[in-house]
């Protein structure tokens, strides 16, 4: 059947067919009506629809999130045309759209328990670099953390290359709703904007903290926290206070699933929002710039 697959940009009148497929998802529902207009406008990379004999049967999202790394998410089919070569034919178009942006990289994330995507990123070329969970907590008055300082940068990334956190995950972490690599000055830029955060001992960071962009509505969101784990303890629980200053519900923080870290915020008062971890599966891809 691929040879009767077609995968084009996204036009407004398929939103209909694409949210009618979407409808069971996940238990309640799906997020690409949510977001559907923001995709089909967004100069960062074109959402994606699979059409068999002028039905829209699937669709997927490709987002540039820096000039190299290529994020994919939002990979649906029709139920009813499972099992035809339609996630085949989805992966095909979005790797070629991002290699037409000069991506050396694309990675997306699904959930632990997902197997069937599993099986597919294995047969596809992708291989699993990374595993995360969140945890959350409630916004609690209390001591606020330092700030992360520009003369502290250079030792900060010594212990983002080196300390719980970064180094198992791939190097990744979640800037904004998407996994990337912290290089290439990303570090600076978090200290410069006033989203980096650190405990100090003898005046050196022995952990860190970087908020998340994005649109964070009631929680204040981490996309890394690491470091020495009692210092992360600390940090985690201070974060909390950071939330209540500024009006937010609850910090959010995407943790590397590694034991230590998980102890380290439950102790500080934060549990696990869901009951899996998020696995990012990568493919190096020929062609892109730097490959």
């Amino acid at each position: 059947m691929t040879d009767k697959i077609r995968v084009r940009p996204a036009q407004t009148e398929d939103r209909e067919q694409v949210l009618a497929f979407c409808a069971r998802t996940f238990e309640w529902g799906d997020y690409i009506g949510d977001v559907w207009d923001r995709w089909i406008n967004d100069p960062a990379g074109p959402l994606l629809v699979a059409v068999v004999d002028g039905q829209v049967v699937g669709t997927g999202k490709v987002t540039m999130i820096s000039g190299s790394e290529a994020w994919l998410e939002g990979l649906r089919v029709n139920p009813s045309f499972r099992g035809q070569g339609l996630a085949q034919a989805m992966y095909e178009a979005a790797e070629t759209t991002a290699r037409k942006r000069w991506a050396k990289v694309a990675r997306y994330a699904t959930f632990s328990s997902n197997t069937a995507i599993h099986n597919l990123s294995e047969r596809f070329g992708y291989r699993r670099v990374a595993r995360f969970i969140e945890f959350a907590a409630p916004a609690e008055a209390g001591p606020l953390p330092e700030r992360l300082r520009q003369e502290d940068a250079g030792a900060a990334e010594v212990l983002l290359a080196t300390a719980a956190g970064l180094a198992s995950s791939g190097g990744l972490y979640a800037g904004g709703w998407h996994c990337q690599e912290l290089r290439g000055g990303r570090l600076r830029e978090h200290i410069v904007n006033g989203e980096a955060y650190a405990v100090h001992w003898d005046r050196r960071p022995v952990a860190v903290a970087l908020l998340a962009g994005g649109e964070l509505g009631a929680a204040l969101r981490l996309g890394y926290l690491g470091g020495n784990p009692a210092a992360v303890a600390a940090l985690a629980r201070q974060i909390r206070a950071v939330a209540a200053v500024g009006g937010w519900e609850r910090v959010e923080v995407v943790l590397a699933a590694i034991e230590p870290l998980e102890e380290a915020v439950r102790a500080a008062g934060y549990e696990p929002s869901w009951d899996q971890e998020v696995w990012i599966y990568e493919r190096r891809l020929k062609g892109g710039r730097g490959a």
